[in-house]
This record gives structure tokens, C-alpha cells and sequence, in this order.
């Protein structure tokens, strides 16, 4: 029988955390068949014993794919979309889990009574491992659905966290090859299926998505993965046809501009010119006042504090004068 549902899970050194991960799926309660695709590849701890085991125990429902070298993270997530057979997909990662064992039949439900929807997703629970900052439900959305504009706008950061995402199989063909470069696999194929239908928000919080320093993007720095946002938004906008260009623009001002501001606040040797950048690409006639902070933090820092003290006393004022 066809799965109607296929969870796609990604892993590679998860070693510590892929058991929880698979155990999470596990436990879920569904009144349909449902298949577990894992891509594992070629970790160097063992997580790929543990793979093994799981699917020697439940073979039936367990398929993993197993290649002899390791292929990156855009090869496995390719390799393993395409052996998904399911109606519906759902993501997970070895280092996230799913926290509500009626996820996965709450998602196939909303998607089956809501055919303008192309994806589903939910609140998870951001976790930082090392405690540097609490735990925090997110995304911190409100509407019901998000159209294609709020997933490209920037707003949010990548607004679908990775585990909450289910969306129906099959309505691009194929990854497009820059990803290989840029990386962001999961924002791409919420961007190519939200071309083809809104993302239904579901707001209940039924997974957790880990920060950590073994993540996949916690090893990179921050000017790295800012150089990745910039390109994956110039192929964006070429991969949909200049139909969303001014959102597109609009998004990698807000990446450089926050760059800018931490290289300035830093005291960087760039940081002018990373100002200057982020002005250049900045939207003609647009974030008229972002740009105008910019440029105070870098020429009158001084000028831009007083600014800033000034508006919270007038704020204090407004508030004493309501009371």
C-alpha cells in the first residue's frame, strides 16, 4: 500500500540525538500507512549503526538510504525527496524532534480540507543546547496562512522551521542545482511549493528544533552565512521570474544592513564598506529611515545615541502624561 505520508529525515553525526529523532516518529498515531525515508550520510560517529538498527527492527516501515561516500547536504536531501513515495512530505532533521504524536495525522488533515494550502507547518520549541538563551516557542506568527511574499520577505528569517514543515510531493520537479552552493535547502522548497499554494499556519507547538554548536550553520560565520542569504536571493529571484524581485531586493538589504550594523558596532575594518554595500543594494525610494541610521552609525554615533535617548523620553512622557 502507498504511504500517504513519508517523513523525510536528514541526518549525518547525529549519533547522540538520531535516536530521539526516529523515536519521535515512531510514536506518532496516524489512521493512515506512513513510511520513514532517512538519508544518512556516511557519518563518521554511528549514527549510521543506529540508523541500520531501527530499520532491521521495523522494516516495513523504516527505509534507509545508504550511500557508499558521502554525497553533502544538498545530494542527500535530493536522493532522499526523490525515494519519498508519499502524497505528503514532512521534514525532520537527526538533531530535532517531534513532540506530539498526533502531528503528523493533524497535518495530513488540514492539508486534505484545505486544497489551496501547498505546505502546513507549526510552533516548535526553539532550544539552545547550551543554555545561552531560554527556550522559545516560534515562529511567533499570526495570521492562519502565509503566502509566498512572508516567506521571501525576510521578516521572519526562514519562517518554516525545518521539523513543522509537511507539503505536498511533487509540485517542482527538482531541487535547482545552485542550491548546492547556497545551501538553505529547506527555505527553497518552502519558497517552490508556496508559488503553488499558501502555507497553512497551525498554531499548536509540537516539535523541538535544536541550536547547537554541531548544527550544520552554527559552524559558519556570520558574514558566511550572510553571503549565502545574498546569493540564494539573487537565484530566488531569477528561479521565480522576477515576479517577487522587490521583495527580493528588499530582503537582502535587511541582511546586509543587519551585517553592517554588527561590523560597525564591532569596530571591523570592513565596516564602512559594508555600509555602503548594504545602502547600494538598498531598495530605491524604500527604508528611507534604515538607511539614515545607517549612515549615523557609522559617521555620528554620537549624534544616532542622542537620538535614540531622546525618543525614549518623549516615549516616557507620552506614557506619564496617559496616566
Amino acid at each position: 500500500m502507498c504511504p500517504k505520508v513519508s517523513v523525510l529525515l536528514i541526518t549525518y553525526n547525529h549519533e547522540k540525538l538520531i535516536a530521539q529523532a526516529i523515536d519521535s516518529v515512531l510514536m506518532q498515531k496516524t489512521t493512515f500507512p506512513m513510511e520513514v525515508v532517512i538519508g544518512e550520510d556516511c557519518s563518521t560517529d554511528g549514527t549510521r549503526a543506529i540508523v541500520r538498527s531501527y530499520a532491521e527492527k521495523y522494516p516495513e516501515l523504516i527505509r534507509p538510504i545508504l550511500p557508499e561516500a558521502n554525497q553533502g547536504p544538498f545530494q542527500n536531501v535530493m536522493r532522499t525527496l526523490n525515494a519519498c513515495r508519499g502524497e505528503y512530505v514532512a521534514g525532520l532533521e537527526g538533531d530535532d524532534y517531534w513532540t506530539d504524536p498526533d502531528k503528523l495525522q493533524i497535518q495530513a488533515d488540514f492539508l486534505d480540507h484545505h486544497p489551496e494550502c501547498a505546505i502546513s507547518f507549526h510552533k516548535v520549541m526553539q532550544v539552545f543546547d547550551d543554555g545561552s538563551r531560554p527556550s522559545v516557542e516560534a515562529p511567533d506568527f499570526r495570521k492562519d496562512a502565509a503566502a509566498i511574499e512572508d516567506l521571501l520577505a525576510g521578516e521572519f528569517g526562514n519562517l518554516i522551521p525545518s521539523c513543522s514543515a509537511m507539503w505536498r510531493r511533487g509540485l517542482f520537479d527538482r531541487l535547482p542545482d545552485w542550491v548546492e552552493e547556497v545551501g538553505f535547502s529547506d527555505w527553497v522548497i518552502h519558497v517552490l511549493n508556496a508559488a503553488r499554494g499558501h502555507a497553512g499556519f497551525i498554531n499548536r507547538c509540537m516539535g523541538v528544533y535544536r541550536i547547537h554548536a554541531g548544527g550544520i550553520w552554527s559552524t559558519q560565520s556570520w558574514r558566511s552565512v550572510m553571503e549565502r542569504w545574498v546569493k540564494a536571493y539573487d537565484y530566488m529571484d531569477r528561479e521565480l521570474g522576477g515576479r517577487y524581485h522587490s521583495i527580493c531586493v528588499d530582503a537582502k538589504f535587511r541582511r546586509l544592513a543587519g551585517y553592517a550594523v554588527g561590523s560597525v558596532e564591532r569596530g571591523e575594518p570592513d565596516a564602512s564598506s559594508s555600509v555602503w554595500r548594504a545602502l547600494r543594494t538598498g531598495p530605491p525610494y524604500r527604508r528611507a529611515r534604515e538607511k539614515a541610521s545607517l549612515l549615523l552609525r557609522l559617521y555620528a554615533p554620537a549624534l544616532l545615541r542622542g537620538a535614540s535617548r531622546m525618543k525614549r523620553v518623549i516615549s516616557m512622557s507620552a506614557a506619564g502624561s496617559r496616566q
